[in-house]
């Protein structure tokens, strides 16, 4: 899936998240998978882009170098997205939002530290969101933030903030006795002091080296040494983890469960958990995908399990009508909903919501109002293989009904452009659950701001809808949250403004060989993969254990 890159850096911004000790794994960069020494090592495969690692360890840099978030710099709190949004304490161990939600008081764990050994402040964390507001790139906006003592952050809001709380926690701090006089735009930090459990202390183009930090405020940090390769997309990241020179990886690997689990099951794990869903996107201001039957067609003429085992069979499925994850996320879907879930395709029912439109079926081809044979063009990143192809069997099974529909690559530049102008006709993309609560999910693909940017690709523009997302960011009630939450499921399965497809799985692949502990179906305490981001990926390195113990 090709959220990979996107989510290293916003994981906990958009989810916001984030976000289970039972299998686990790990190998020695270099010795063979089935070599029985052990080792105090763990070799990952963090998805650098290139062939070359640049040393940039700026955590406010969108080319932030991978390890910068999490091994360096953590996040104040999070949510647990493969716990229905379960609040994850780090840096903060709790927080309080009171006076009508407007007042947020945030408590430091008294034990966090720099890596340098000087303590970690509410002043830092201050200086932090002063830092990225003051350089626009704050994440969320306050009228204030204050700091009552060394341990407590009190930041106050204009309006409500019980919607904002996820992002806050997202926020890494930084010292501000190093920061205070850098330009975030121009300085890579090449020699990093952060609250993280490792240090740099190898940098080559090829590969990185983090050492665990004996004065590590959190607790003994089980893997004393981190190797981070870089490892060839596609071909290159399956051999590697075959021949143990890598032990975790977040590459999606084709077929995974045949190439690379099967191979030694007792050792080798795949565990692609929920983070959130595909869509085909409607260009809702072009014709005739402003027609809901249109839409309501094409979504009942996909066979979403064909979709899920491209590539990866036993490794996706088909997801919930609402959006929403039907396993990881069943506890949100409205009971009407609950089943709501197509795998296969209905032509009769698509032809039938066609013909509401206008169209009608001469021969093996769909014709419209006009005439004229039904037929549009899906456009997708050239560069992304895995999803042209997916994008192609989309149009195999839209031909079934009599749909011409024609795959259309072009770069990513152009790509962007074009769903920012809603110049297309369909486009596939996909959407992260976050946070507490569903609402960043439905914020990001239905409010009107978004059209054209983040995940409201279809530029769904609705009134009613904003005043709908605005009632729920205004109330701290949890009934009348999941009252209008279930409003907007019932936008989604009556209007359509999007045919959702099937779950994005966090790729992560893994050797319990050397290390056990790692998160999993039966245990899912934190998103497997490395790229996954604070406090995920530091969670499943500081809950491994060599392999054998207790």
């Amino acid at each position: 899936m090709k959220l990979r890159k996107l989510l290293a850096s916003t994981f906990a911004l958009s989810l916001v998240a984030a976000v289970a000790a039972c299998s686990g794994g790990g190998a020695v960069a270099g010795k063979p998978a089935g070599g029985a020494a052990k080792s105090d090592t763990l070799a990952i495969d963090m998805g650098f882009s290139g062939t070359t690692i640049q040393r940039n360890f700026n955590p406010f840099s969108p080319t932030a170098t991978q390890g910068t978030m999490g091994f360096q710099y953590e996040s104040l709190f999070s949510f647990n997205i493969l716990k229905g949004g379960e609040f994850v304490p780090w840096l903060a161990t709790k927080y309080d939002l009171t006076d009508g939600g407007k007042k947020l008081t945030i408590h430091l764990d008294p034990r966090a530290n720099w890596s340098d050994g000087s303590k970690l402040t509410s002043e830092d964390v201050a200086f932090t969101l002063d830092f990225a507001r003051k350089h626009d790139l704050g994440r969320f906006e306050y009228e204030s933030v204050s700091t009552p003592d060394p341990q407590t952050v009190v930041i106050t809001f204009a309006k409500p903030a019980y919607t904002l709380v996820s992002s806050v926690g997202a926020t890494r701090p930084v010292p501000k006795k190093i920061w205070a006089d850098q330009d975030p735009a121009k300085w890579t930090n090449p020699d990093p002091v952060g609250s993280g459990p490792y240090k740099l202390t190898g940098f080559a183009a090829q590969q990185l080296t983090f050492t665990a930090r004996d004065n590590y405020w959190k607790q003994k940090v089980p893997v004393r040494t981190l190797k981070m390769p870089v490892v060839s997309g596609g071909t290159g990241t399956l051999p590697k983890l075959l021949s143990g020179e890598i032990a975790w990886s977040g590459g999606a690997v084709p077929n995974v469960k045949k190439t690379y689990v099967d191979v030694n099951p007792k050792f080798h794990h795949a565990w692609y958990p929920t983070y959130g869903a595909l869509f085909v996107y409607f260009n809702l201001t072009r014709k005739p995908f402003d027609n809901v039957h249109v839409r309501k067609a094409i979504s009942l003429a996909l066979d979403r399990q064909e979709i899920a085992d491209i590539g990866n069979p036993g490794m996706f499925h088909p997801i919930n009508a609402t959006g929403l994850d039907q396993e990881s996320m069943k506890d949100w879907i409205a009971p009407e909903y609950a089943n709501l879930v197509q795998p296969k395709a209905d032509l009769a029912a698509a032809m039938a919501e066609l013909e509401k439109a206008g169209f009608k079926k001469e021969g093996d081809k769909v014709v419209g109002p006009d005439g004229e044979p039904f037929a549009f063009d899906i456009v997708e990143v050239s560069d992304f293989g895995d999803a042209v192809q997916r994008d192609k069997i989309i149009a195999q099974q839209l031909g079934k009904l009599g749909i011409t529909v024609n795959v259309r690559p072009i770069p990513m530049a152009q790509h962007n452009a074009a769903k920012e102008k809603a110049d297309f006709d369909v486009i596939t993309g996909g959407a992260v659950y976050g946070g507490q609560t569903p609402y960043s999910f439905y914020y990001d693909i239905l409010q009107s701001k978004n059209a054209g940017k983040w995940a409201n690709f279809g530029h769904y523009k609705v009134k009613a809808t904003d005043d709908l997302l605005a009632e729920v960011a205004g109330t701290a009630d949890p009934a009348e949250v999941k009252s209008l939450i279930n409003r907007l499921q019932k936008i989604m399965v009556d209007e359509v403004p999007m045919a959702p497809l099937i779950n994005i799985g966090a790729s992560a692949e893994y050797s319990t060989r050397d290390w056990e502990g790692w998160p999993d179906a039966s245990n899912p305490y934190a998103i497997p993969a490395p790229w996954a981001g604070p406090p995920d990926m530091i969670q499943v390195v500081l809950g491994l254990r060599p392999a054998g113990t207790k």
